[in-house]
């Protein structure tokens, strides 16, 4: 099988247990919210956080969370190849605008490079926010990189 760049699957979560919180009580932060943070994003909600075995199994919970997203569906990726899995990914984020969902993918300034501009304008015209990340130049604190997809509803 093809080798396919599939995201990480994962949002900050504080225990189900501790919500909700008692007033002025707050989880420890985890070093993502830092980094979101530092750029002046708002934070994540809770939500589970998934782990996966391999890309199959990972693609699969993408393609599942996409197809069950009913307002919003984030998407955080370093890279989009232009690949089969690349294109089933954008016919996936196609399908959610056109349902009426509100669609926002960030991806890395270098992985962006790989896609072409043809990609940003159909995603755009179709209604889906596109948004490059550019790390070298906007970074204000240091931190691993990642890869987040989140879906409201």
């Amino acid at each position: 099988m093809q080798r396919s760049h599939v995201p990480l699957v994962w949002a900050a979560q504080a225990p189900a247990a501790d919500f909700p919180l008692p007033l002025g009580a707050l989880p420890a932060k985890h070093w993502a919210e830092d980094l979101i943070e530092s750029f002046g994003l708002p934070g994540a909600a809770p939500s589970l956080v998934r782990m996966h075995q391999n890309g199959d199994e990972a693609r699969s919970a993408l393609f599942e969370t996409m197809r069950r997203a009913n307002r919003r569906l984030d998407i955080c990726t370093y890279i989009l190849g232009r690949d089969a899995f690349g294109e089933e990914v954008t016919q996936h984020l196609l399908a959610c605008v056109e349902r009426g969902v509100r669609v926002r993918f960030l991806i890395d300034g270098v992985g962006a490079i790989w896609l072409p501009r043809s990609w940003f304008k159909r995603m755009r015209a179709a209604g889906a926010e596109i948004a490059v990340f550019s790390p070298l130049l906007a970074r204000k604190t240091q931190g691993p990189g990642t890869c987040a997809t989140t879906a409201n509803g």
